[in-house]
């Protein structure tokens, strides 16, 4: 990837294992995938406990990755947040495991050590 072409990044929700997955497949669809972006779960009817998000990569050359899923786990109370740190464009090449370094943060209901 990257050079004349940025990588593809394809976001969905698993359904099988996740709440909500259809409103939320329905809102990924909306989005630009070039800019970073955070689905909000607050807003979500109360019940939804578990997501899954489902990412794959794809190339200029079409080289798809692995299926690299994250679990999101929600006990009811406000949510913690997950960003990726980095530009939308990353150069790897296909045949190297690649790493993305990202940014959690506790739900602002989480006490302090």
């Amino acid at each position: 990837g990257g050079g004349i072409k940025p990588l593809a990044y394809a976001w969905r929700v698993d359904p099988t294992r996740s709440n909500f997955a259809d409103e939320l497949n329905a809102r990924l669809e909306q989005l630009d995938g070039n800019d970073a972006v955070s689905i909000a779960l607050g807003d979500l009817p109360s019940g939804g406990t578990q997501f899954v998000l489902l990412l794959d990569v794809t190339s200029l050359l079409g080289l798809v990755s692995e299926t690299v899923d994250f679990v999101v786990k929600r006990s009811g109370g406000a949510e913690p947040s997950l960003s990726v740190d980095g530009p939308p464009e990353r150069i790897a090449r296909p045949a190297l495991a690649t790493q993305l370094l990202g940014v959690a943060s506790l739900a602002a209901c989480w006490q302090a050590a």
